[in-house]
């Protein structure tokens, strides 16, 4: 009975481990900690939806747009990853969680949410990494995204030609080819999700931000919802500053569809492409 007891413990500790610090401060027992880790490790029976791909495809923008309709509530990243963990989310209507970190942990949400559906946002990758690099996001995370997407590409191909990839990195240390390779990397994350029957809807932000009415209209249907014009009101209904500096207030435009052109210099362009090549990227974005 002890080497039980002791046996459990330890398991129980491993998993707690994974987690920061300034969530196990909320636990002040040990019952509190198996219930919070037995809520974690439980699938749910809620059937949330997650807008998951690369940050800087435009995750927020729909997670505002969304947010706008009555019978949806979307969560952004500051509460989405804990309310996960947690399974504690109730809503009269539909929830939906902006989890963009989270794209390449599709087993983990396989398991956690066996019925999510998920809306994949897509988005040319030189507008990807014009916005990464104008944000000076990549340095403080972009390896780290690197590797924990790295981790997640069954196909031992494509494995070896993102490795291949990245030692071109490590010899210039560029962060142009870091930020390609993040956006590539999470983007590859499409094919993953098929592979592994997840009811996933692919939306690119071009497509979005051209043809809003249309776009959108498509994921009502995904989720099942009746169209309301809400949604094309998100800047109305909200205000301030969000994740990524997007400003809520913000009306739906086109005006950062061409945006890497200003940003970008004409061998960072042939740097970007360069590396879509090397990967294969036109078979899972079709350029």
């Amino acid at each position: 009975m002890v080497m039980v007891a002791s046996r459990f413990r330890r398991r129980l500790e491993r998993v707690l481990l994974k987690f920061p610090y300034r969530y196990m401060r909320f636990f002040f027992n040990a019952k509190q900690k198996y219930d919070y880790v037995r809520a974690f490790l439980q699938p749910s029976k809620n059937k949330p939806f997650c807008l998951v791909g690369s940050q800087r495809s435009g995750t927020t923008m729909l997670c505002l747009i969304l947010d706008s309709h009555p019978n949806l509530r979307v969560y952004d990243e500051d509460v989405a990853y804990d309310l996960i963990r947690s399974d504690k989310y109730r809503s009269e209507g539909l929830v939906g969680f902006k989890i963009p970190i989270w794209t390449q942990r599709y087993k983990f949400m396989k398991k956690k949410c066996p019925y999510a559906k998920y809306i994949f946002l897509q988005r040319d990758t030189k507008s990807v990494v014009a916005s990464m690099l104008a944000l000076g996001w990549i340095k403080n995370y972009g390896k780290g995204e690197y590797w924990t997407s790295y981790g997640a590409i069954s196909d031992t191909i494509t494995k070896r030609a993102f490795s291949d990839a990245y030692k071109e990195f490590e010899k210039n240390k560029d962060e142009i080819i870091l930020a390609t390779l993040v956006a590539l990397i999470k983007s590859y994350m499409i094919i993953e999700y098929r592979k592994n029957d997840l009811n996933v809807l692919e939306v690119w932000y071009e497509s979005l931000v051209s043809k809003p009415e249309l776009e959108i209209n498509k994921v009502m249907e995904f989720l099942g919802v009746d169209w309301n014009r809400e949604v094309l009101r998100h800047h109305e209904a909200h205000s301030g500053i969000w994740a990524g500096r997007t400003d809520a207030s913000r009306p739906i435009d086109i005006e950062s569809v061409n945006k890497w052109k200003k940003r970008l210099t004409e061998e960072q362009v042939k740097t970007v492409e360069k590396f879509q090549s090397i990967v294969g990227a036109k078979n899972w974005t079709g350029c």
